[in-house]
């Protein structure tokens, strides 16, 4: 056991700095995984508690693990302002606060026109990859919060869509409205930066 136990704790070691991902060891149970984690929660519920009934959080990671260059965005709307707030990292932070963002509300406008809570459908991309950066998102709805993964090649991006394609359309998951959502998400993000 005691073998085990420095074995894994080796290798997590190696693979942090051969990667620069950070990954849960066996039997960590704690509730935050990275500062940054702890941020973004009590930030929500600071928001929550205030009042503001409209908050998205938009989390950019890997998903197997944790890079430095993960991303924590959460926006929200109180009395018709947008705000964000960004914590970039994992344990290593910084954190950026900004107010009366041009473009928030279209996000959320996007969100209720295209019913997107009410999407189940599975995307089916071209490909299939096992691991891949993308967004873990939250929407905090009045009685629930609604959950969506969208990642990196569902999007299209890091791999050529119409490599083997002879009618040049586009996939039809390109135009699905989770990644149109998103798409438009980062193109405000970029707008405010």
């Amino acid at each position: 056991m005691k073998k085990f136990i420095i074995t894994n704790f080796l290798l997590t070691i190696l693979t942090l700095s051969a990667f620069g991902q950070k990954q849960r060891l066996v039997g960590d149970n704690s509730r935050f995984f990275c500062v940054a984690d702890s941020i973004s929660y009590f930030t929500v519920k600071n928001l929550a508690d205030s009042g503001v009934t409209q908050i998205m959080t938009f989390h950019y990671d890997y998903d197997n693990g944790r890079v430095p260059k993960a991303v924590h965005y959460i926006i929200w709307l109180d009395n018709g302002v947008g705000f964000l707030k960004s914590i970039n990292g994992c344990d290593n932070t910084s954190i950026k606060d900004s107010s009366n963002l041009t473009g928030i509300q279209k996000i959320f406008d996007f969100f209720h026109a295209n019913r997107i809570d009410t999407i189940t459908r599975q995307l089916e991309p071209e490909i299939w990859m096992s691991h891949d950066m993308g967004y873990y998102i939250t929407v905090y709805l009045p009685g629930e919060n609604r959950h969506y993964n969208i990642r990196n090649y569902e999007r299209g991006i890091g791999y050529k869509t119409d490599g083997q394609r002879t009618d040049k359309k586009k996939p039809s998951y390109l135009t699905d409205p989770r990644v149109l959502w998103v798409n438009l998400f980062e193109s405000v993000i970029k707008q405010n930066e």
